[in-house]
C-alpha cells in the first residue's frame, strides 16, 4: 500500500481531490457546469473541471454569469475546440484577464496577458508518485529549460 511522508501533499491533492484545498461546497455548486455535469463540476467530483462548451457558453452570453478571468495550462482552446473563430474572440474581447501556463507559445498563449512558460519533465528535477501505484520515482533534469 502507497504511502507518505507526513506533510506531503501531492498533485492531485493540490488539484482538487483533497478538500483541504478546495472552496466551501456552497462556492463550488456556483462552478459553471456544475448543475449540468455534477460528477464532473459539482461539489462531489473528485477532481473538478469546467467543461469547454460551458466555457465558451458564459464567454459569448454571459450565462450563467460573465467571467472575467480565465487560467489555462496545457490547452490551446482557440485549436482543440469547435468554431475558432467564436473562441478567439471570446478570449480576446470577453476577459479582463487570461493567463495561460504552455510549453509552446499557441494561439491561445498569444492572446494572453500573461503567459507562464512550463518546463516538461525532461527540464525539471522532480519526484514521481502517484496515488495508485507503489513506488516514488527521483527524475534529474537532462537539458536547462529553454
Amino acid at each position: 500500500m502507497p504511502m507518505s511522508l507526513p506533510g506531503f501533499v501531492s498533485p492531485i491533492d493540490l488539484m482538487g481531490k483533497s478538500r483541504a484545498f478546495r472552496p466551501s461546497k456552497e462556492i463550488e455548486k456556483k462552478r459553471i457546469g456544475a448543475e449540468e455535469v455534477p460528477l464532473l463540476s459539482g461539489p462531489d467530483a473528485v477532481v473538478p473541471i469546467t467543461l469547454a462548451p460551458f466555457v465558451h457558453e458564459s464567454l459569448t452570453t454571459g450565462k450563467p454569469y460573465p467571467l472575467k478571468a480565465l487560467f489555462v495550462a496545457g490547452g490551446n482552446p482557440i485549436m482543440t475546440q469547435q468554431d475558432t473563430k467564436s473562441w478567439w474572440n471570446a478570449l480576446k474581447n470577453n476577459l479582463e484577464l487570461l493567463v495561460v501556463a504552455e510549453y509552446f507559445m499557441t494561439p491561445t498563449a498569444e492572446l494572453a496577458d500573461i503567459v507562464l512558460p512550463a518546463a516538461t519533465w525532461m527540464e525539471r528535477d522532480d519526484i514521481c508518485d502517484l496515488d495508485y501505484t507503489t513506488c516514488v520515482g527521483a527524475r534529474q533534469k537532462a537539458i536547462e529549460p529553454m
